[in-house]
């Protein structure tokens, strides 16, 4: 039974889903805006030869999904946790099918321990305060190597 363990049925699921389709438009907030430009930024960079070319669509995409990732979770502004979903997400993605951009070896100077890919086959859903210390613990690395690429890029 759905009310049982707290799922919502397929009525609520498209009525929720309706609501948020009407209700909402969301706009990119400057600093999730930042973060999609340097992650795409760096995917343009990456050369290796198991990379798939990018292009603009790729940034295109990246601010739809985190658009429907702000709706989702009932905001009408991209936050930058939305642009962090996004970004683990296409890595999850590219790092399946190819190895990744930051999943799949541009060092950042961690241990393999903070690597952002996780293999989809192999998802364990943890409870939800679980999954959000999980959230917290990749944003912060995620965030600390781009704060690591701008210090490095400032530095030249």
């Amino acid at each position: 039974d759905d009310k049982a363990n707290g799922h919502w049925g397929m009525e609520k699921l498209r009525a929720y889903i309706a609501t948020i389709r009407e209700k909402f438009q969301p706009t990119l907030s400057p600093e999730a805006s930042e973060l999609l430009e340097n992650h795409y930024s760096l995917c343009r960079q990456s050369t290796s030869e198991n990379s798939l070319p990018v292009t603009v669509r790729f940034l295109e995409s990246m601010i739809r999904l985190s658009q429907a990732h702000a709706r989702l979770m009932y905001r009408n502004t991209v936050t930058l946790d939305d642009a962090v979903a996004v970004i683990l997400l296409m890595e999850c993605t590219a790092a399946a099918s190819r190895g990744g951009v930051l999943g799949g070896g541009l060092s950042f100077g961690g241990g393999m321990d903070d690597l952002l890919y996780k293999n989809p086959i192999d998802t364990d859903f943890k409870a939800f305060d679980v999954a959000d210390e999980v959230f917290n613990k990749e944003k912060q690395t995620l965030l600390q190597r781009y704060d690591h690429m701008k210090r490095s890029n400032n530095g030249r």
